[in-house]
């Protein structure tokens, strides 16, 4: 860790705010919408900025804009950034999009994997068939293939000690190829419907989000913008009934005991030689 600086909290954020107006940047140049989202959204209505406990960023994107942006974005980025997709990384298996920084390093809960870095996650909107019942189905199967995928993801923190070093190894790639083909399934199933005469939106690319019925009227996300930190950038119009839906009553803060960051990572910075 000699070449390596860990990042303060305020370091951290400092470092996601570049990624994330890198993105905008980027967004602005090939014209695509890109909202802030979850507890990023919730920071910037009800604190102006993070949740002072807090220190990632998430956004999401419409689905076609998002596959415009996983497709262009290395191109034109800053090349201190990288975009991991599923169609651009055979070791990646979120069913969801990153853009990270290179010279970054993040242990998470005490383990380090390739790509883990500092980085924005960015979560596509996909489209809800227009009948309640398809609507439900849809949702329905769409919760089962994230099942599949989360418990397949999970897999490789079972106990393997008792398979020895062939089977371990032979457990860690079946474990990899079993999350990857279960993402691309969840990913495929998302994005089935057509977006643009679709009326109502969701993020179902995450367990978090999908744990329930979560689709959103498509008019609560046209574009407003908002202050976060020392900047404005875009978050929907209907923020109130989104963060109602995913928080409740959000503008009443957690008890103290509450207010500690759930992620347990720690990001390490490369020296400048």
């Amino acid at each position: 860790m000699e070449k390596l600086k860990k990042l303060t909290i305020d370091e951290i954020k400092k470092y996601s705010l570049a990624i994330l107006d890198d993105i905008v940047r980027v967004c602005s140049e090939l014209k695509l919408q890109y909202f802030l989202d979850s507890g990023t959204l919730l920071g910037a209505v009800r604190h102006n900025g993070f949740i002072p406990w807090d220190d990632d960023i998430d956004i999401c994107m419409p689905r076609p804009d998002y596959e415009i942006f996983i497709k262009n974005y290395n191109k034109l980025c800053d090349k201190r950034l990288y975009c991991l997709a599923l169609n651009n990384s055979r070791e990646y298996f979120f069913p969801f999009a990153k853009v990270y920084d290179k010279r970054t390093i993040k242990i998470e809960n005490g383990k380090m994997i390739n790509w883990n870095k500092l980085s924005i996650d960015i979560f596509p909107l996909d489209a809800y068939p227009i009948e309640q019942q398809e609507a439900e189905n849809f949702h329905n199967k769409q919760i089962e293939l994230l099942d599949k995928y989360e418990y397949y993801k999970g897999w490789g923190f079972a106990d393997t000690r008792k398979l020895g070093k062939k089977g371990k190894v032979k457990a860690q790639i079946a474990q990899r190829l079993l999350t990857r083909f279960y993402s691309k399934r969840v990913n495929n199933h998302a994005k089935k419907n057509e977006y643009t005469i679709a009326k109502s939106i969701g993020i179902i690319t995450c367990m978090y989000y999908s744990k329930k019925l979560r689709n959103f009227n498509k008019e609560l996300y046209t574009p407003l913008l908002h202050k976060f930190e020392n900047k404005e950038y875009i978050i929907p119009s209907g923020f109130d009934v989104i963060l109602k839906n995913y928080y409740g009553n959000y503008l009443e803060l957690p008890p103290p005991e509450k207010r500690v960051s759930t992620h347990g990572i720690d990001v390490y910075l490369e020296r400048e030689e």
